[in-house]
């Protein structure tokens, strides 16, 4: 399962609306406890943080198990560059700008979903 940290419903019915028509399991968390739930489940594969959600990316990946960690993208409006380096130092392997992520959005899909 895919899980998008956000707080904007347009943009995460295009997530998951997106990930529906792949055959991708996709659900939205509007905060920690909500990931912490999901990741308790067992079945995370990719965890994608909107940047503009205001959780800080090291919380986030403090959440993942160092062993067993699911795939992680984190993406912002390009503008905000210190939002973007935040993720970028706190260890997030993969950083877009949301144009980029939105542009590509299937691509990037199928890479967190993969085994």
């Amino acid at each position: 399962m895919l899980v998008l940290i956000t707080r904007e419903l347009f943009f995460s019915s295009k997530v998951t609306g997106t990930a529906a028509a792949l055959g991708l399991p996709a659900v939205t968390a509007a905060g920690l406890d909500r990931l912490q739930e999901l990741l308790d489940a067992g079945d995370v594969t990719g965890v994608m943080l909107d940047l503009g959600a205001g959780i800080a990316p090291a919380d986030v990946l403090a959440l993942l198990s160092p062993t067993v960690r699911p795939r992680t993208l984190a993406f912002g409006p390009h503008v905000d560059t210190a939002a973007l380096q935040s993720a970028v130092d706190a260890g997030f392997p993969t950083v877009l700008p949301r144009s980029r992520f939105s542009a590509e959005l299937p691509r990037w899909l199928r890479m967190l979903a993969a085994e």
